[in-house]
């Protein structure tokens, strides 16, 4: 009994020395050179208002057709709607900014 408890407690110590990254409801995805990368939105928070804005209630470039989606439980709970958006990006491909939409927004900044 002593042995197996000397050897948890070993495992347990050693353990401490690894090291590794893991963000909760996020799994890893491994891409390939010029696979399509999908760029998605989630909302948009600020140090100035408690509440959080839909990503397309403000003035974004916007897809011709938007999709939302859930990827989990978490995300449903905390209230995220992820939608999808029209950029476009490749795995390990320098893109440079296009300019998709202009339009003039009223106010100050």
């Amino acid at each position: 009994m002593k042995m197996i408890f000397g050897s948890i407690l070993l495992l347990a110590y050693l353990g401490g020395f690894c090291s590794g990254f893991y963000v909760p409801g996020v799994a890893p995805i491994d891409f390939q050179k010029d696979e399509e990368v999908e760029v998605k939105a989630v909302k948009m928070t600020s140090s100035k208002t408690q509440l959080p804005y839909e990503y397309y209630s403000l003035k974004f470039c916007r897809p011709s057709k938007i999709e939302y989606q859930s990827e989990n439980l978490g995300e449903v709970l905390r209230g995220d709607r992820i939608v999808n958006t029209p950029y476009e990006a490749k795995e390990m491909q320098l893109n440079y900014v296009a300019n998709f939409v202009t339009f003039q927004v009223a106010g100050r900044f």
